[in-house]
């Protein structure tokens, strides 16, 4: 089930609403006659997931539309296309599961980090991410294999982790490398591997599905914990 997280209250219940609050929400107002409530993830208890907390439906992060979970299906559908997405397993690793050398090079990470066989032994780890894409347009859809992306949460707004896709089980050669073609009706299994510095796991972190860059309207599943 689809779940948008909203929390928007008129200047005219602003006096409740302040007086119901804690020392650990922000107020952000919006407009002159608008402020939307804000919980950080300073807010949540040690042993709380950021999961759990948005089924609640307490949780507001800058940018997000809507939230989802792994295996649900989130559809990315304008007059140009109609794609689907479903991520099924998303886990962080210090080894690699395939040979380096099928890992890109160009602004990766990959250039940083140290092994010793196929474990990474300074500060860098793996995002791997798995999933089905699905063509449900009448025409062709070029795909671009990097709009799944990892990215990480600092009170109440999300930033990317400054790496581009490393590895995909779908991934070319050359400058279309990350470009996939599916026909009409056609689903795609996927692999995705990210190298990600390791300061950035102590924070909360999310898949983004729609790939477009300062969007106000990212589609987001959390799999990191505070």
């Amino acid at each position: 089930m689809r779940k948008t997280k909203t929390i928007t209250v008129f200047a005219c219940s602003l006096c409740i609403i302040l007086s119901a609050c804690s020392a650990g929400v922000s107020e952000t107002t919006k407009e002159s006659n608008e402020t939307t409530i804000v919980k950080t993830s300073e807010d949540l208890d040690s042993e709380e997931t950021l999961a759990s907390y948005y089924m609640m439906d307490q949780y507001l992060l800058a940018g997000v539309s809507e939230y989802y979970e792994l295996g649900e299906e989130i559809e990315i559908k304008n007059e140009f296309r109609d794609i689907t997405k479903i991520i099924h397993d998303v886990y962080i690793t210090k080894t690699f599961e395939e040979n380096i050398t099928e890992w890109s090079v160009v602004s990766t990470g990959i250039e940083d980090i140290q092994t010793q066989d196929k474990t990474i032994t300074n500060d860098f780890s793996i995002v791997y991410i798995s999933g089905t894409v699905t063509n449900c347009f009448e025409k062709d859809d070029v795909y671009g294999l990097g709009t799944v992306q990892v990215m990480w949460e600092q009170d109440g707004a999300l930033w990317g982790i400054g790496k581009e896709l490393g590895y995909s089980n779908l991934m070319g050669s050359g400058k279309s490398a990350q470009i996939l073609t599916l026909q009409p009706g056609e689903s795609k299994d996927f692999r995705l591997g990210y190298l990600v510095p390791d300061e950035y796991l102590e924070y909360p972190l999310y898949l983004e599905v729609t790939g477009i860059s300062g969007s106000e309207n990212y589609k987001v599943i959390p799999f990191g914990e505070k």
